[in-house]
């Protein structure tokens, strides 16, 4: 064997590892951005001054290269770092796995949050009126009629984070 093809069969032994290491990756961030963009999204929607702020949040974030917030992680993660392992005798490392999963959980938020509160708002005001007038208190709406009919906005925007972590234009197949 060559040097090359000792190189080659390397990279190829080490190929299932880095396969399980950037799907953990993957469906660990988009995850966490669901878990922390559902709730905040449902809450936005309810309450109308928390819109502008919630949105321009997620859209400024999304507007920074990924190189540059991955810059900005680690002296904030370096810092925490030396906090936690001076406080608690237990540090992470600033670099690697939690940046990366921040980055991309940050990113993966905007598009599920502008859809689930586009979805929510965009609710038809009778509907919501039909509901209070067979008896439903008047958050039950949002959980029993809302909701489900933003459903299939909410799970089709909630599939795209997922397209970006395969590459820019894939998601649209």
């Amino acid at each position: 064997m060559t040097g090359t093809q000792s190189m080659i069969a390397a990279a190829f032994a080490n190929l299932p590892n880095y396969l399980g290491q950037h799907v953990l990756l993957s469906v660990s961030s988009i995850a966490l951005g669901l878990i922390i963009s559902l709730p905040l999204a449902i809450s936005a929607s309810c309450v109308q001054w928390l819109r502008g702020p919630v949105l321009g949040v997620a859209s400024v974030i999304q507007t920074i290269p990924s190189l540059a917030l991955l810059a900005l992680f680690y002296p904030l993660l370096l810092v925490l770092s030396t906090f936690t392992e001076d406080v608690f005798g237990a540090g992470f490392r600033a670099l690697g796995f939690l940046p990366a999963l921040l980055a991309l959980m940050l990113y993966s938020m905007l598009p599920v949050l502008r859809n689930t509160i586009t979805a929510l708002v965009g609710t038809d005001p009778a509907i919501l009126m039909a509901a209070r007038g067979v008896g439903l208190t008047p958050r039950q709406p949002m959980f029993f009629v809302a909701r489900p009919r933003a459903a299939p906005a909410i799970t089709g925007r909630a599939r795209a984070p997922a397209g970006f972590r395969r590459g820019p234009g894939r998601d649209r197949l």
